[in-house]
């Protein structure tokens, strides 16, 4: 089965590859047709689809229905909850999981029963980490 990936630009490009390299298949569905055609290039083993991930009929076409997992990031939060809902209640996908780039939005995601992972403690952790390494050499 595939993980079907809704979105665009790096969080996209980063998610590809490492998906893939676990052993999955990936079909990315995003809405801008030059990056789609980009995708398309840059990862001939996926399956990129130009279109509305929230249509769905796209959803239907990129296998959501038959899907391990539909995975919206798009930079927009309320797409992103858009996309899981058409998945989950009219595709009936078994898993979702949504990108929540402001915190308060977690709670919305939660409260609707989509696995949520937050940008701004992605990125909170990714620093902090970071400030500790620096640390951590400094001393010793």
């Amino acid at each position: 089965m595939a993980i079907v990936l809704v979105g665009s630009g790096t969080v996209i490009e980063q998610l590809v590859p490492a998906i893939e390299s676990r052993g999955h298949r990936v079909v990315v569905v995003t809405a801008d047709r030059t990056e789609a055609e980009q995708f398309a290039l840059a990862y001939p083993s996926a399956l990129v689809l130009a279109g509305d991930g929230r249509d769905p009929a796209i959803l239907k076409h990129a296998g959501a229905n038959d899907a391990s997992c539909v995975v919206a990031a798009t930079d927009d939060d309320a797409c992103n909850i858009s996309v899981c809902l058409v998945a989950r209640e009219v595709l009936h996908s078994p898993r979702v999981a949504g990108l929540a780039h402001y915190p308060q939005n977690v709670r919305i995601f939660e409260a609707l029963g989509i696995a949520c992972v937050s940008y701004s403690d992605i990125l909170a952790e990714a620093i902090i980490g970071a400030i500790d390494r620096r640390l951590t050499a400094v001393a010793v």
